[in-house]
């Protein structure tokens, strides 16, 4: 919160705010905290450009359609399967509690997103939730959250902003880089592979050959 500005944190604040609608304005995001790299394309998340925001949710749409995702149910239910199975395996592992292994559930389900996001949308998953541990890639992501954040603060200030980056971690700028053209490679990878698979992808190669 700041002198002209106000943060809501419910739910009710962001379908009034972000829900789409006749006569609806679209909320724009605020480029202090939605800023996208130097040097980078735009994104869908970061982007405060309306048009550029229509045209790519218009392109993805396709992959959301109620028989796109009746297709993707094959891949989606072989990762719950997954999830499901690897349960019994943590919940009897090994543990100093008393009461025996402590299964931290909110991982779990971070290990199945992660794990099925990749899968459809790069084609390739994770095998987050086999392993019972965060890919490399998404540990970086986690590591980067927080000083992204506290870097983002200051840009309302650009003397603090100009000083908050130069004590930002090295580790911190090289994990970012890292885990950006892995992104990159596996996007265009799967691009590149023409595969026909039921995912987020062939459904908006097909509709948009371009």
């Amino acid at each position: 919160m700041a002198p002209d500005e106000i943060s809501f944190a419910s739910e009710e604040a962001w379908n009034g705010i972000h829900a789409w609608g006749i006569g609806h304005k679209r909320a724009i995001h605020d480029l202090a905290l939605f800023l996208f790299p130097e040097g980078h394309a735009d994104k869908l998340l970061t982007t405060s450009d309306a048009k550029f925001h229509a045209r790519v949710r218009g392109l993805m749409s396709s992959s959301f359609t109620e028989q796109s995702l009746r297709a993707q149910s094959t891949l989606i239910e072989g990762h719950v399967g997954v999830l499901v199975d690897q349960f019994p395996t943590s919940a009897n592992a090994e543990d100093d509690s008393a009461n025996g292994a402590l299964t931290d559930l909110a991982d779990w389900f971070n290990f199945f997103t992660v794990n099925m996001i990749g899968d459809l949308a790069l084609g390739e998953s994770s095998r987050c939730p086999a392993k019972g541990e965060h890919h490399d890639q998404v540990r970086t992501v986690y590591d980067c959250l927080k000083p992204t954040t506290i870097v983002a603060a200051p840009r309302y200030w650009p003397i603090l902003q100009f000083l908050l980056e130069k004590v930002v971690p090295k580790s911190v700028i090289e994990g970012r880089r890292r885990f950006q053209k892995y992104a990159h490679d596996r996007a265009n990878q799967r691009l590149d592979s023409r595969s026909q698979r039921p995912d987020f992808v062939t459904p908006s190669m097909k509709h948009n050959p371009n």
